[in-house]
């Protein structure tokens, strides 16, 4: 599957154009700031605390460590915007696939034996328990050698149990998934935050896995909703007629149909996690320390605010990343 810029219009609007080359060319920035954090001098520079922009040798200032404010800057396109670019893509994956799925098998066409389905149900609450040890709360040795233990004596009772009974089952896999996010929906998002950072510490990793959580419900209803209304199409027909696999009709006849909402929610996600990562820096609660972040330079303007390139350069870079991004969302709600 393809997706052509000319389709979509991307060429000929000039100030969709320009946000594009502006996000590609941040996006290849953010690439190259990996390959040059583990150069980031950190260290307190007393001689270039405060100086102001083009200062020599800084052509945007120092900030209240004597570090060089452009060099904040371009470490923090990678937490910024490099991070909440895999987080929302992330999201999208996933909440795309299970509304495809959802969406075209609906309640009676997805088929499955009672034993494999059982074996998945239950391996994912083992593997749920494992990743839940690698938390800061450990519990007792006995339980931490007890449990999974049971755990795998049940998936294998009851894989050998069914493993005699070769039946077939029909599963309302959109009927269970669309009632389980419902319910999962009325959480708040803030509760995610709390939970998440009681039991693991501020990370990248984390921020992504918050942001994952999210995000994916709001692409799982809308390409559901999508799938529903194209999978009973005329070309749709035409593709089982012709005897072609149903996940080849998913992906590769009815997903692009319905990729332009798809794409409107990708892109107004993007600016929001963006403001979202700069707003939980500002606040303390974002990433660790030791990353640099745009809402980080903004929350140090409040403790020294002579220094006010540490409020303007910041800002506008948000600002002028969150109206690009909104630019070409706006340009795809058009289509």
């Amino acid at each position: 599957m393809k997706i052509h810029l000319k389709k979509y219009g991307l060429t000929n609007h000039k100030g969709v154009k320009f946000s594009l080359i502006f996000l590609a060319l941040e996006f290849l920035l953010s690439i190259f700031s990996i390959l040059i954090r583990a150069n980031n001098d950190q260290s307190l520079h007393t001689n270039e605390i405060g100086l102001p922009p083009l200062s020599t040798g800084h052509n945007l200032g120092t900030d209240q460590l004597g570090r060089d404010v452009l060099m904040q800057l371009f470490l923090g396109m990678q937490n910024t915007f490099l991070i909440s670019l895999i987080s929302v893509s992330l999201a999208c994956l996933a909440g795309v696939f299970l509304g495809c799925i959802s969406g075209y098998y609906g309640d009676n066409q997805l088929k499955i034996k009672k034993r494999n389905f059982v074996s998945v149900a239950l391996s994912l609450i083992a593997i749920f328990f494992f990743s839940f040890q690698f938390s800061s709360f450990r519990l007792s040795w006995a339980v931490d050698i007890l449990i999974p233990i049971l755990l795998v004596s049940i998936i294998l009772f009851f894989s050998l149990w069914l493993i005699k009974k070769n039946q077939v089952s029909v599963i309302p896999f959109d009927l269970y998934f669309v009632r389980f996010v419902e319910i999962y929906t009325t959480l708040p998002p803030i509760f995610i935050i709390i939970l998440l950072s009681a039991i693991y510490r501020p990370s990248p990793v984390l921020f992504v896995v918050y942001s994952l959580m999210s995000l994916w419900p709001d692409f799982f209803m809308i390409s559901r909703g999508e799938m529903l209304k194209h999978k009973n199409s005329t070309f749709v027909d035409a593709a089982r007629a012709i005897g072609q696999r149903k996940s080849k009709i998913i992906f590769h006849h009815i997903l692009p149909n319905i990729l332009s909402p798809v794409l409107v929610l990708f892109t107004f996600g993007f600016a929001t996690l963006m403001v979202v990562e700069s707003t939980l820096s500002f606040l303390g609660i974002g990433l660790p320390i030791e990353y640099p972040g745009w809402g980080k330079l903004i929350a140090s303007y409040r403790d020294h605010t002579d220094y006010w390139w540490l409020l303007i350069f910041p800002g506008l870079l948000i600002f002028a990343n969150v109206y690009c991004i909104q630019k070409v969302g706006r340009h795809f709600q058009k289509l």
